[in-house]
């Protein structure tokens, strides 16, 4: 007599059991968080590398322009900001507490099809596209474009000079 093949539903469900505890336990080893901390930095540097790159182009394109933008950010760290509602108060949203409260409305400066595709720095709701998150300072010819609320003990900021 031939017996029936196959596994009984409680050996399925052990099986899938053991399968489900491993894939936890491969997770939790991975550290999914440092993962995602990882990312949102390296979006941060993309972000202030998309800025710098702007205003290098605008400096290239229309050195006026730029440095009217320069004389805003002269020895002070400024917001950026994009379109109307572009104000002050900003000192607290920076971690260093050293932002000034003005705020740089970027759409001034540059052509409208740059000024679209800038970011903001979505890891709170105190930032959107009106104030970016992101900061802009000029001191001795030197640029420098850096994130208000960097991800990691580490100052998410890039430094140009210009000459």
């Amino acid at each position: 007599m031939n017996k029936p093949r196959g596994y009984t539903i409680i050996e399925l469900l052990g099986s899938m059991a053991i399968v489900a505890f491993l894939i936890i336990i491969v997770v939790m080893m991975s550290g999914p968080k440092d993962a995602l901390k990882d990312e949102y930095r390296n979006a941060q540097l993309s972000d202030v590398n998309d800025y710098m790159q702007s205003l290098l182009l605008l400096q290239l394109e229309e050195e006026s322009r730029f440095y009217e933008l320069a004389l805003i950010a002269q020895d002070q760290k400024v917001m950026i900001g994009i379109g109307e509602g572009c104000d002050g108060s900003f000192g607290s949203q920076c971690t260093d507490d050293e932002l000034s409260d003005a705020c740089l409305n970027i759409e001034e400066f540059l052509p409208a099809e740059y000024s679209e595709l800038l970011p903001y720095d979505s890891s709170s709701a105190t930032f959107s596209r009106v104030r970016t998150g992101y900061y802009i300072f000029f001191k001795d010819n030197i640029l420098e474009v850096g994130a208000c609320a960097p991800s990691g003990i580490d100052p998410v900021r890039l430094m140009s000079l210009v000459k």
